[in-house]
């Protein structure tokens, strides 16, 4: 339990410490391209910022990103005016729906992964339960068994209807029933009516 404890704690603080430096990073580029966009597109870079700690580390990160591009943009002077502008308000929106979407889409993963896990327990599952039945199947000496497809193909031949009945499973799995009738029951139509 403690093991798991600490993992937690572990991605909290690489989800958080992703959000900064993906902050950093998008302030650094976008003082890089200071001198082709002056006095424009000041939440244009920290729009990457929010979606790359939003994919990677969720949503508390994602949110703290955002905050942090605020921040960045009004300490660097890059925006000195109202708090609320038309490109924060912009930002905020914009934010606001890549979260929710990253958001979404890692809870989509997360539940794939379930499904997966649980499909593979379920097919284990299934496994199991066909070793028994074959063991039972092949268990039961004194009585010949067999099950046919829809089709009336032999599926299943055990070792009691081999002895019983003397042919081997190879040589009857696959094949029609219609080969346990004599001739006459097979141009009479009976092995369809049986069916």
């Amino acid at each position: 339990m403690k093991a798991e404890g600490k993992s937690i704690s572990a991605r909290a603080w690489f989800g958080y410490g992703l959000a900064i430096v993906a902050v950093a990073a998008a302030a650094l580029v976008r003082l890089s391209f200071d001198p082709w966009v002056p006095g424009r597109g000041y939440y244009l870079f920290f729009g990457v910022a929010v979606l790359a700690t939003g994919a990677f580390a969720g949503r508390g990160p994602a949110i703290l990103s955002a905050v942090l591009s605020v921040a960045a943009v009004r300490a660097v002077g890059w925006f000195s005016g109202p708090l609320w502008s038309p490109s924060l308000l912009v930002f905020v929106i914009a934010s606001g729906l890549i979260i929710w979407i990253t958001g979404h889409v890692r809870s989509l993963h997360r539940e794939s992964k379930e499904s997966e896990k649980r499909a593979e327990l379920r097919a284990a599952r299934a496994d199991e339960l066909a070793e028994e039945l074959n063991l039972l199947i092949d268990g039961a000496s004194g009585y010949g068994i067999h099950m046919l497809d829809p089709e009336g193909n032999v599926t299943i031949w055990n070792k009691a209807a081999e002895r019983l009945l003397g042919w081997s499973e190879a040589e009857v799995v696959g094949r029609h029933y219609a080969l346990f009738y004599p001739e006459t029951g097979v141009a009479a139509g009976c092995p369809q009516l049986d069916l």
